[in-house]
């Protein structure tokens, strides 16, 4: 399970700017990867209210990028 300990950078959009979140999310992913270094960056919408679907989506968006680092 992914918590907010878990995160090093917390990336918050307003709603209607989800592709640009994800485009910003991806060129820092990309930084930290230039400078050698591994970090979880997460991309959440100003208007999420619930914890629960927070941690689901993480927990998709985690896996996602593990597989994408192997």
């Amino acid at each position: 399970m992914v918590s907010t300990s878990d995160i090093d950078l917390l990336l918050i959009y307003p709603p209607g700017h989800t592709a640009d979140a994800i485009d910003i999310r991806n060129e820092l992913f990309k930084n930290v990867a230039n400078l050698g270094k591994v970090a979880d960056i997460v991309a959440l919408n100003w208007d999420e209210e619930s914890e629960n679907s927070f941690i689901e989506s993480e927990r998709a968006r985690h896996l996602s990028v593990c597989r994408d680092r192997a």
